[in-house]
Formats: structure tokens, sequence, C-alpha cells
């Protein structure tokens, strides 16, 4: 069973090597935080690199198709995608994670089936409202 979400992010990068870096660490670390990623879906089926900070944020934010489409009016991404339940913690727990590597006043909205989390950065921590 899952959820149908809409993300949107606007994330602009003050360390992109170290947001990358930590993306990667969230990956490794898959199976103590009980995780499937099902990385040969991104890696293998959709040509995506743990190497490249874009297919990354792909990964965790932009669904089974694994990218998050460009706004044509503003700095914005979106992804719109079905999931579990529980990949709207993944994902506020992954931005929470790049926040330290982020400018001030990125910001992520996730709108599950219902609600909305919106998570503003300010000083390298996610504030979520």
């Amino acid at each position: 069973m899952g959820q149908c979400y809409s993300v949107e992010i606007k994330a602009r990068f003050r360390d992109e090597d170290g947001a990358k870096k930590a993306l990667q660490a969230k990956l490794d670390r898959h199976e103590e935080e009980h995780v499937a990623y099902n990385l040969p879906h991104f890696t293998e089926e959709l040509g995506m690199s743990t190497d490249n900070l874009h297919d990354l944020m792909g990964i965790f934010f932009g669904g089974w198709k694994g990218k998050l489409e460009p706004s044509t009016t503003d700095d914005w991404e979106y992804a719109d995608f079905d999931a579990s339940y529980g990949w709207e913690s993944l994902m506020m727990d992954a931005f929470e994670t790049i926040a330290p590597y982020l400018a001030d006043g990125s910001e992520i909205k996730i709108w599950p089936d219902s609600g909305c989390d919106h998570g503003t950065v300010r000083n390298g921590k996610c504030k979520w409202a």
C-alpha cells in the first residue's frame, strides 16, 4: 500500500561536495535505518550515479522516475510520485541531513495525501512548519 506525494524543493548549495557525501553516507546506512532504496532501479535501469549530487537528489526526492523537474518560472524543482507511507519521513530526514550544506532560504515542501510538511533552512538547520 502506498501514498501519493508532491514534492517541491529549492536547494541552493553552499557546499555541494559536503551534501553529496552526506547523502552517500545516508545510503550506506540503509540497513541500520531499515530503508530499501532499490538502488539497482536507479543505477542500472535509469543509469543514475550515486557519485552525482543531482542524481542523489533524484533518488531521495524524485520518486521512481528519479528526477526532479525544474520549474519554468522560478528556482523550484518538483516531483509527483507514489511511494510507501514511510517515504515522507525519509525525505524530511534527508533534507535535514543536507541542511548544513544548504544556503539560508533553501526550502522543501512535501505534500502527502493530506497536509504539507514545509522545511526552511536557517543557519544550517531545517525548521519545519
